[in-house]
Order: C-alpha cells, then sequence, then structure tokens
C-alpha cells in the first residue's frame, strides 16, 4: 500500500478502510494495527520489552492485562476478536458468525436499528463499524501514548478529521 504521506497511524487507517468489504481482510488487517499497539504498550510498561515483543500477541495481551495496562472489559473485546482473527487466518472458509458481530458492544451514540440488526447481509457492515468502534476506543484510552509513537498529535478522531466539539 501507497503511503498517504501523513504518518503511519493514517497510512494504517487507509488500509483497513480499503479492506472493510472483505471481513476475512478486515479482520487481518485490524488485527495487525491491534498488535502494533499492544506493541508500544509493552515498550511503554515493560522493562524487558525486547524478550516481551517476540511472545505471542495472546501472551502480551496476558501481560498488559495483568500489569492492569489494559482494562478487564478492554482485555475481554481484544481476546474475542483474537479469536475471531485465528478463525479467518487459519481456515479455508471464514464467515461471519452473530457471535463474531457481537465481539464488542456499540456505543449508545451509534444510533439506528439498522446497526442493532442481526441480519446475515448487514454482519460484514456492522463488523467493521465495531472493529472501529473498539480500535478508536483502544487508542483514545492510551492516546498518550500511542500519539508520539506512531506521528499524532491528537485523540483517534481528531487524526480522522472528525471535529470532536461540533458546534450546535
Amino acid at each position: 500500500m501507497k503511503s498517504a504521506g501523513r504518518g503511519p497511524f493514517v497510512d494504517l487507517l487507509s488500509h483497513l478502510f480499503e479492506s472493510q468489504t472483505n471481513p476475512r481482510a478486515a479482520v487481518l488487517v485490524a488485527h495487525a494495527f491491534f498488535e502494533a499497539l499492544a506493541d508500544v504498550l509493552v515498550d511503554h510498561n515493560c522493562k524487558h520489552k525486547g524478550r516481551v515483543r517476540r511472545a505471542r500477541y495472546e501472551a502480551k495481551l496476558v501481560l498488559l492485562h495483568e500489569l492492569g495496562a489494559i482494562s478487564d472489559e478492554r482485555y475481554g473485546q481484544l481476546e474475542r476478536f483474537r479469536k475471531i482473527r485465528n478463525r479467518a487466518a487459519h481456515r479455508p472458509f471464514f464467515e461471519l458468525t452473530a457471535a463474531d458481530v457481537d465481539f464488542v458492544p456499540l456505543p449508545p451514540k451509534i444510533e439506528g436499528d439498522e446497526w442493532r440488526s442481526n441480519s446475515p447481509d448487514r454482519r460484514p457492515e456492522i463488523f467493521f463499524l465495531k472493529i472501529t468502534v473498539l480500535l478508536g476506543t483502544f487508542w483514545n484510552e492510551h492516546n498518550t501514548i500511542f500519539a508520539p509513537f506512531f506521528g499524532e498529535q491528537g485523540s483517534f478522531t481528531k487524526a480522522l478529521g472528525v471535529d470532536e466539539n461540533p458546534r450546535a
């Protein structure tokens, strides 16, 4: 993928959005993004970061959770997403299930029954929205750690060009 020229964070987001119509691709790209963010947290929280970074992603999540760097809720969501990623990466036929789509709840601010549909036709779109919700939430929880590493100066929504305080 050619760089958007606006830093690695925007490049990763661009690549993720290019894959949004293909659930398997979206899972794999998002997982790579989550693992990169976990590596940054490892670097920030661990004395033996080199050894820890060589560990499997699952072990990094457990360690970050035990250190209190990620909450119980976020750990559970990232662990559920990791299991979806394993299916997407290792099974020749991958389809999203209703349980996959429920790996993370939508925030109440997202309105409309269409986003809470259980229709198989809507699953890829709803799943992608939930991936971006989890990514944004995870970024915002640790943006002071992530932003300097990724060359960004603000929260996830600011990096996307979304005004966090729109005027009425």
